[in-house]
């Protein structure tokens, strides 16, 4: 997954839980809050940041 999925995918998944659980809904905005200026190329160079990112999108998904 490309780093601006991952940052897309985050977004949605904030939507998602605004109707299910707001405190996980406001979880989620506060890492998209710390990750939202991070560039693409530097999200991608920092594993534990992309690894960390990925599996809560995996946990997360309602889908």
């Amino acid at each position: 997954m490309q780093a601006n999925e991952i940052k897309n995918r985050l977004k949605s998944l904030i939507k998602e839980a605004s109707t299910i659980d707001p405190n996980l809904a406001k979880r989620l905005e506060e890492i998209n809050r710390w990750v939202k200026d991070v560039k693409p190329g530097s999200l991608i160079a920092k594993p534990v940041l992309r690894l960390f990112l990925l599996q809560l999108i995996q946990r997360f998904s309602i889908e």
